[in-house]
């Protein structure tokens, strides 16, 4: 599954510098909006980073939907704020847990001249996330539990590098694919002999945006 996403995704990148388009948009002081859509992995991570690399998992990918508005201050550095429902959680595709969260995001990020046909995007920021709700599940047994009030109402996570492609497809319509790795702090447990992280890795979004003046 992790394969044919990948591989998805460099498709997309290259239909992107096939179809891409002469623009003729010039950034600053313009306002970008944007429709967004992501396939991510998510999975917690255990009182240490290192846990991260150190313990293998199965690859079970969730879904996230969201608005995004950029502002370019300069002509190549932009301020950016997204509004979006995360599928979020972890464990293994029998017994697991499915966390949902509004999440809003506000990132500082740096993209090359949006006069070139494939225009390069770089990106950092952090995460306000409010959860929504959260359930256990164990697939072997059918048992579903709510566990809502085991996870922190409230947490941060941080899109430690985020980069992306975008090329105008028609008019003042852009398409843009992206990845992305994030994760919180060692705080989304609300047990206090508990130490979790939330981490989404790899991420994959695509998007269609417009510029407004």
């Amino acid at each position: 599954m992790k394969r044919k996403i990948s591989i998805s995704f460099i498709l997309l990148f290259l239909t992107l510098i096939t179809f891409a388009q002469e623009n003729s948009i010039i950034a600053k002081n313009h306002w970008e909006v944007s429709l967004e859509y992501s396939i991510q992995r998510p999975f917690y991570s255990v009182t240490s980073p290192i846990d991260i690399v150190a313990i293998p998992r199965e690859s079970r990918y969730r879904n996230r939907f969201g608005v995004g508005c950029r502002y370019y201050v300069f002509e190549k550095w932009f301020l950016e704020y997204n509004l979006a429902y995360s599928q979020e959680g972890g464990g293994y595709k029998k017994l697991f847990t499915n966390t949902n969260y509004l999440k809003n995001g506000i990132n500082v990020g740096f993209s090359t001249d949006q006069n070139r046909r494939l225009v390069f995007n770089l990106f950092t920021g952090f995460d306000l996330n409010f959860l929504l709700n959260s359930k256990f599940k164990n697939q072997f047994t059918g048992e579903i539990e709510i566990v809502t009030n085991y996870h922190k109402n409230f947490t941060i996570s941080f899109p430690v590098l985020g980069m992306g492609l975008k090329t105008k497809i028609h008019k003042n319509i852009f398409l843009s694919a992206q990845t992305c790795f994030s994760m919180t702090n060692y705080r989304v447990s609300n047990e206090n002999n508990t130490n979790v992280s939330q981490v989404i890795f790899p991420a994959f979004q695509i998007s269609l945006s417009k510029f407004i003046k």
